[in-house]
């Protein structure tokens, strides 16, 4: 994956605005970025994510989505701590504008968690399960979830009272993730 950094001389509000006139970009109903157990199949078993984005924060949409180069649509993916670090990298030029932001301190304790993963990792009794970041977004469009991380990803948006079991098509939910039911 390629990480698109933004330029630092630009102000957060011309980034948001050059990224949001892009042709075929569209703000998303909710996104967030959080970190995941990742079992020896390749199957993410659970996930937290410290702030979940629904319907705000699209300053930190649009750069989180120039970052990795979303535009629209559902996108959910599993991003190794050297990508993650990137993608925060990527907002870090503008730290100053949105210092009062819950979302970088969310997102310096994934990091952080990432970042102990990785020690962990290096001791010889390390078990096989990873710890992964990930990146969900969910278009307005919304058509349910389209994978555990979406799913998991709307279980979260619902526990912290951002949308409703109606909002997040929870209904959906069971057929992604038949064990929660």
């Amino acid at each position: 994956m390629l990480i698109h950094v933004p330029s630092a001389q630009e102000t957060l509000n011309d980034l948001v605005a050059r990224i949001e006139a892009e042709p075929g970009y569209k703000r998303p109903l909710a996104f967030g970025l959080g970190v995941g157990s990742v079992d020896a199949t390749g199957t993410v078993t659970d996930a937290w994510y410290p702030y979940p984005n629904y319907r705000e924060h699209y300053d930190i949409a649009a750069v989180l989505a120039h970052a990795i180069g979303y535009k629209n649509g559902h996108h959910s993916e599993r991003l190794p701590l050297d990508l993650f670090e990137e993608l925060f990298t990527a907002i870090e030029p503008h730290r100053q504008e949105v210092e009062e932001e819950v979302n970088m301190a969310a997102y310096e304790d994934v990091l952080t968690v990432l970042r102990a993963d990785e020690e962990y990792r290096k001791r010889p009794q390390a078990d096989l399960t990873r710890l992964r970041g990930l990146v969900c977004f969910i278009p307005e469009d919304d058509k349910g979830p389209q994978d555990r991380i979406d799913a998991i990803f709307r279980l979260h948006l619902m526990v912290y009272r951002k949308a409703t079991w109606r909002e997040i098509q929870g209904h959906r939910i069971a057929s992604i993730m038949p064990e929660i039911i």
